[in-house]
């Protein structure tokens, strides 16, 4: 091979997994619709092991950090998810101004909860940070799990609907009776 056709091969092949870079295919990313209902359990069996993992630890401010802090977070997912089903089920600008009042009411809430709660209570901050974090952990790795288990699905799906022996045979049968 000459060093122009090294060359010539050696830009294609970059062309090439550049091109499937930035074509990446959507349907690796979709998700069913039983993904929140699956990362709720998770996060529940999950929070529950480690909030006993601290009760075996023995520090209460760190328990009642997790609980806390777990309770938030499914809450938030569980209003997000019915926050995006009002969302498609509304229209136009009813849906907008929906789950703006939503944001609006949500997170205020939160912060006064939060300020009570750290002012009358021995709570850890980082626990609760930790016990927050817990939904968006399991969630994300969910997620990278179905990205994942798509991506091996299409890898192995065969690119024609038919076995390559049975389109010889096909061929040789098609020449027969021409």
């Amino acid at each position: 091979m000459t060093k122009d056709a090294a060359q010539r091969s050696r830009w294609t092949f970059y062309e090439a997994v550049n091109h499937r870079e930035r074509k990446m295919d959507i349907t690796s990313l979709t998700i069913d619709k039983e993904f929140p209902r699956r990362v709720y359990k998770t996060s529940l069996l999950f929070s529950a092991l480690i909030v006993l993992l601290s009760l075996l630890y023995g520090r209460w401010p760190i328990t009642w950090g997790l609980l806390i802090g777990t309770g938030i977070s499914i809450l938030f997912f569980k209003i997000l998810w019915w926050t995006v089903d009002q969302i498609f089920k509304r229209s136009g600008k009813k849906a907008i101004f929906f789950s703006l009042k939503i944001f609006l009411i949500k997170f205020p809430l939160l912060g006064i909860f939060l300020y009570y709660l750290f002012k009358n209570a021995e709570i850890n901050p980082f626990a609760l940070v930790g016990g927050i974090a817990i939904v968006q952990m399991v969630m994300f790795l969910k997620a990278i799990g179905v990205v994942i288990v798509n991506a091996m699905n299409k890898s192995t799906r065969p690119t024609d609907s038919k076995p390559s022996n049975l389109k010889a045979e096909e061929n040789s049968r098609g020449s027969l009776a021409s």
